[in-house]
């Protein structure tokens, strides 16, 4: 159950970052100088990276820390 909280989470973040973040990238797409496309690009691959990067380390570092307060308890 938990993991399927981590994915809807993520999910939810993702659509919300894309809702704010594609009308940045479509302003850049437009542009006609280099170097502001591949910004775009990067700035995306930024933004997919961190959400990943979030969801990876609660899926597998949390864990472990509630396990060890569970057993401290008893």
């Amino acid at each position: 159950m938990e993991i399927f909280d981590y994915l809807v989470t993520g999910s939810l973040l993702m659509i919300v970052s894309a809702i704010f973040y594609l009308p940045v990238y479509f302003i850049l797409r437009r542009k006609m100088i280099p170097i502001l496309k591949q910004l775009s690009w990067a700035l995306l691959g930024g933004v997919i990276g961190c959400m990943a990067y979030e969801i990876i380390v609660r899926l597998f570092f949390t864990k472990h820390e509630f396990e060890s307060k569970a057993f401290e308890m008893k």
